[in-house]
């Protein structure tokens, strides 16, 4: 069954395909999550801009958005006379957190009993923040949007979502429903997924990053293949919604893309950190008593 033309996934595509087209909030984002994670050193702030620009960011671009991942409050500045750095927020920790139990379960190829949970809101215009957030947390569960404000994934994540829902504030203008659907469930798949789309993004990934399975890299080359590794495979959990291969074809691409990131992520680990070591772990300049004494 083809989507319909009007379907709401015109409204919630999803994240870009190439790693390429990696927006520099994004990679801050997966940088901290790849490198800093609850390790209390703060990154620096230049460090951070010449990290970025190995991703064709100029050191404006870097420096606005890293403020606006502080004003969407994940991450903490720190001032230290001139020098400044940046540390993870409990709020950005436990993003990551969920990022990584949501990595591991897609590969899982777990079995589905049929539980679909069904979330409706209408959250008015006055909060299309919290309106778009409560989107972007939907999707990276694996929702699929039925229509722009209605989303539906399988299995029970009522555990998941109320939560977010307290955080955001919209509770009372959220409603969450969890049960079992009678008719077979392709017409919701189709109707909620790109398959085709979704096998397409798994190839496009398989043919960017396995040639690195056999590659030498420099210190440099490894950190910005390794970050773009992971940002990329972050995306798929916006995408996929973990079906079973039996009710979903891309299991197969979604396995092959797994053990590619399992495989590659620590080979490449050593390399890319003393590239972001070097580069992030600097402290200000030692003063002049301080270099007499």
């Amino acid at each position: 069954m083809p989507p319909r033309s009007d379907s709401p996934r015109r409204e919630h595509p999803g994240p870009p395909r190439a790693s390429t087209e990696a927006q520099p909030q994004e990679l801050i984002v997966t940088i901290f999550a790849a490198y800093v994670g609850s390790d209390p050193r703060p990154a620096w702030s230049g460090g951070l801009v010449d990290l970025l620009g190995a991703f064709g960011y100029s050191a404006g671009a870097a420096r606005i958005a890293l403020n606006r991942v502080v004003e969407r409050q994940l991450l903490e500045r720190h001032r230290e006379g001139r020098f400044i750095s940046y540390s993870p927020t409990p709020r950005l920790l436990e993003l990551i957190a969920v990022g990584e139990r949501r990595l591991r379960t897609l590969a899982l190829d777990a079995p589905w009993d049929g539980t679909w949970t069904l979330v409706w809101y209408s959250i008015p215009e006055e909060q299309r923040r919290e309106r778009h957030r409560l989107g972007r947390r939907l999707r990276f569960l694996g929702f699929g949007p039925l229509e722009d404000s209605t989303w539906v994934a399988p299995r029970d994540h009522a555990g998941d979502v109320d939560p977010y829902l307290e955080r955001l504030g919209v509770r009372n203008l959220t409603g969450m429903f969890v049960g079992r659907q009678a008719t077979p469930p392709e017409a919701i798949i189709a109707r909620a997924w790109d398959r085709e789309e979704l096998v397409k993004r798994y190839r496009l990934f398989l043919d960017e990053f396995s040639p690195y399975r056999d590659r030498s890299l420099t210190d440099d080359e490894a950190f910005v293949v390794r970050t773009r590794l992971a940002n990329t495979y972050r995306r798929f959990p916006y995408l996929d919604p973990g079906l079973p291969r039996d009710v979903f074809p891309a299991a197969d691409e979604r396995k092959q893309a797994a053990t590619l990131y399992e495989d590659l992520l620590p080979a490449l680990e050593p390399a890319a950190r003393r590239h972001f070591d070097g580069a992030s772990r600097r402290g200000p300049a030692p003063t002049p008593a301080a270099t007499a004494r």
